[in-house]
């Protein structure tokens, strides 16, 4: 999904920063439950780790099919 959003000319260490803002800014944040916690946790964590990176999968409290 990130690889679509590359604008042309974006420098490759720069790109996957600005394709998680984009990604981010297209979400309904502001409403409550109205992101996957699936998408909303890999987008968390490929801002911390990379955006090559893998999450874990959902913790034991997760809700189930989301």
């Amino acid at each position: 999904m990130l690889a679509k959003l590359r604008p042309s000319g974006i420098p490759a260490s720069v790109a996957p920063i600005l394709m998680t803002a984009a990604l981010s800014n297209s979400l309904s944040l502001g409403r409550t439950d109205a992101v996957p916690q699936a998408q909303l946790d890999a987008i968390l964590w490929k801002s911390v780790h990379g955006a090559g990176s893998v999450p874990p999968p959902p913790g034991p409290n997760a809700e189930k099919g989301e």
